[in-house]
């Protein structure tokens, strides 16, 4: 099984975009300033050794090596055996909403964002526990069935994104209904006494279907605690949209911007029903505090399950590639090899004096 240790660290991944636009800026800015100078031909024969070419090549050297160097921070990592361990901890199901809605930039840099932030952290806190992973808008889907890998958890949370649900809406009974199926799924698998189950589900709560409450109290009466996290602000913000190639925003049949507002008053009876607790997102530490403390309460139990281990770091295959990489850049020169134009250079002087000798 192969995974990253740190897979929070391929986030800096993006920095080389950043840097691949500085470059174009300055090579545009490059140019400009050159084409002021005067003519172009007579400024290349001024300057015969340069190579624009080059200097790109070398940038391009240059920021593989640096990828490389940011694949070795995350660490790439081999499981080489699979082992039966023993666990104390309870089983929670985090459900995760990705309607477009989680778009909205009324908490910066935008729900969807905040959330996954939010969820990263708590999962830290649950180290002791199974979780599976649901996403659900329109419809619900279990992402990741129950395990006690929570770095697995994390890298699906990375690449969250509304568009992997093309239905729209924000199905929550939909998604308990998964996680009690998730539940039933990992008990099948796993041996030893039932942990105490959980469901979490991050959402800004709007437009949510009315057989979420008969969920929630379906999940307590299986004993199954439904927390609920709320994501964004009663006042709102519209939901961002892409429309023939520009940035918009969504509008309602009379061309009115639709606001997405969080619906805290369903999720605070969403989460009474199921006999667990509503937090909101904004309040960081002590949001997860109280519902790691409140899962915690629940009790736990003894089971098995089977998890990788003897891990083999594969990190230094990447930083052999950016050694490379990064001394072919060093070597490389940005102008033509002078050492190459001197010596053809001294083989004409010597001709032209035989010649004039002769």
């Amino acid at each position: 099984m192969l995974d990253f240790a740190h897979p929070e660290r391929l986030w800096l991944l993006w920095s080389l975009a950043g840097l691949v636009l500085l470059f174009a800026g300055a090579v545009w800015w490059r140019r400009r300033a050159w084409k002021r100078l005067g003519d172009g031909a007579l400024l290349a024969r001024l300057q015969p050794g340069r190579s624009r070419a080059r200097k790109t090549f070398r940038f391009v050297l240059a920021s593989l090596a640096m990828a490389s160097i940011l694949l070795a921070l995350a660490n790439l990592r081999a499981g080489s055996k699979k082992e039966r361990v023993e666990r104390e901890g309870a089983d929670v199901v985090v459900a995760f909403d990705l309607s477009a809605s989680m778009l909205a930039e009324d908490l910066p840099p935008n729900r969807l964002d905040r959330a996954r932030f939010f969820t990263a952290r708590l999962l830290r806190e649950l180290d002791n526990d199974k979780v599976g992973l649901v996403v659900f808008a329109g419809n619900a889907y279990l992402q990741m069935p129950m395990s006690v890998d929570l770095r697995a958890a994390q890298m699906y949370l990375n690449v969250l994104d509304p568009s992997i649900i093309p239905r729209q809406g924000t199905a929550i009974g939909e998604a308990i209904g998964q996680g009690l199926e998730a539940f039933a799924a990992g008990e099948g698998q796993a041996a030893g006494k039932q942990a105490n189950r959980a469901i979490i589900v991050v959402t800004d709560g709007e437009n949510h279907e009315g057989e979420a409450l008969e969920m929630a109290k379906k999940a307590a009466e299986q004993g199954v605690a439904i927390f609920t996290v709320g994501v964004g602000t009663p006042k709102g913000a519209p939901i961002p949209v892409r429309l023939r190639g520009r940035e918009d925003y969504k509008k309602d049949n009379d061309g009115n911007i639709v606001l997405s507002k969080l619906n805290e008053q369903a999720l605070r009876e969403i989460a009474e029903a199921g006999g667990g607790q509503y937090v909101h997102v904004a309040g960081g530490n002590t949001s997860i505090e109280t519902i790691a403390k409140a899962v915690d309460g629940l009790g736990t139990a003894t089971g098995e399950t089977f998890t990788y281990t003897d891990y083999k770091q594969h990190f230094q295959v990447f930083l052999g590639i950016a050694f490379v990489l990064l001394l072919l850049e060093f070597l490389l020169p940005d102008r033509k090899a002078r050492w190459w134009r001197e010596r053809f250079r001294f083989e004409d002087d010597e001709t032209t004096v035989s010649r004039n000798a002769a």
